[in-house]
């Protein structure tokens, strides 16, 4: 059975359980980048990368996330090699 479904239709459903509750601006903020940024980047949702940047000189930045990368070939500290010329 096919459904037709609006872009509204998702936008207001996937929007839900980010508008819910009584929130502040910022804690929207939070849970939408959170969201999408799990989502599009396919990562979990408790990973230990995501950050939170709150504050006068975040630069409009609400979250950031650290790609540590598949590979960690490179020096006796387990640390990833670098990339000259970057």
């Amino acid at each position: 059975m096919i459904t037709d479904l609006t872009f509204g239709d998702y936008r207001e459903a996937w929007l839900a359980d980010i508008q819910e509750g009584s929130l502040s601006p910022t804690e929207i903020g939070h849970r939408f980048a959170h969201k999408i940024l799990t989502q599009w980047l396919d990562i979990g949702d408790a990973s230990d990368d995501l950050v939170y940047c709150d504050g006068a000189g975040d630069g409009g930045i609400d979250i950031a996330y650290l790609d540590r990368g598949d590979d960690l070939e490179g020096d006796s500290n387990g640390q990833a090699d670098g990339h000259p010329g970057i």
